[in-house]
C-alpha cells in the first residue's frame, strides 16, 4: 500500500482533521510544484485561492460530518505563486482520524470550459445586436430566441415571443404550408432555400419577409432546432 501511495502517477495525499497535511507522495510536484517534503505539516487551506477557503471550509466540515465521499473544484496555489484548477476527492478513513485525497489538474477543461462561455456570451451579444432579425426555433417550432431587429420589426417585445410557436406570428392562409415545411427542413426533406412568408406584426398589419433558414445541431450532429434571418421585403413587393 504504501509503494502504491508513493509510485501513484496521481497525487495523493493524507489529512488530518485538523486540515494539516500528513503525507503527500512526489506526483504534486508535477502539478504544483511542491515536493512531498514542502507538502507535509501544511495546512491544506493555506494552498487554496482565498475566494475558494470558505466553501472549502463547508465542504471539509460537511465530509467529517456526514463521512460521504467529497468532490470539489477548486484553485490550488502552485509553488511559483500561480493557480491551477484542481478537482479533489476526498473520503473518510474508517480505521484512523484522518482523510484520503486525490486530485486531478482539470486547468485546462476549465479554460476550455470559460473560452466557451466566452465565445457563447459573445455570440449572444452578436445575435441580440445583429442589424438583421433573426430567430431560433427549436424543433417543434417554438421560439427560444429573438433579437432586438425582430421585436423591432414585428412590433413585440422579446418576452411576448418566447415560448410561442412561431406560427402564432404568420399569416393564418399559410400555417399548415409553413409547418409542413418547417418539418421537412428538419428532417432533411426539403433543401434549406430562401423562401417568403407573410408575417403579422402585433398591430395586425401583414409583411412580406424572405426567410433563411439554418439547422442548428448539437456535438453529436443531432439536428436541434432551427435559426433564421428574416428580411423585410414589404417594399420591394
Amino acid at each position: 500500500l504504501s509503494q502504491f501511495f508513493s509510485s501513484s502517477p496521481t497525487p495523493m495525499a493524507v489529512c488530518g482533521f485538523d486540515g494539516r497535511i500528513q503525507q503527500a507522495n512526489a506526483s504534486w510536484e508535477a502539478v504544483l510544484g511542491f515536493t512531498a517534503a514542502d507538502l507535509e505539516g501544511l495546512p491544506v487551506f493555506d494552498l487554496l485561492h482565498p475566494e475558494e477557503r470558505a466553501p472549502a471550509a463547508a465542504e471539509f466540515e460537511e465530509l467529517l460530518v456526514s463521512g460521504k465521499r467529497l468532490g470539489f473544484e477548486c484553485r490550488c496555489r502552485c509553488k511559483d505563486g500561480s493557480y491551477r484548477w484542481i478537482l479533489v476527492n476526498a473520503c473518510v478513513s474508517k480505521v484512523a482520524p484522518v482523510l484520503y485525497a486525490t486530485a486531478y489538474d482539470i486547468t485546462k477543461r476549465k479554460s476550455a470550459e470559460e473560452a466557451l462561455q466566452d465565445s457563447h456570451a459573445e455570440f449572444r451579444e452578436l445575435f441580440d445586436q445583429a442589424p438583421v432579425a433573426y430567430q431560433e426555433l427549436d424543433p417543434d417550432g417554438v421560439v427560444r430566441a429573438v433579437n432586438r431587429a425582430e421585436c423591432a420589426l414585428l412590433g413585440y417585445e422579446a418576452s411576448e415571443m418566447l415560448g410561442r410557436p412561431i406560427w402564432d406570428f404568420i399569416a393564418g392562409a399559410e400555417l399548415e404550408a409553413s409547418r409542413e415545411l418547417f418539418r421537412r427542413k428538419l428532417s432533411g426533406e426539403q433543401n434549406l432555400e430562401p423562401h417568403c412568408r407573410h408575417y403579422v406584426r402585433r398591430d395586425g398589419a401583414e409583411l412580406w419577409i424572405e426567410i433563411h433558414d439554418k439547422l442548428v445541431r448539437n456535438a453529436a450532429g443531432e439536428t436541434t432546432g432551427m435559426r433564421t434571418a428574416l428580411l423585410d421585403i414589404n417594399k420591394r413587393k
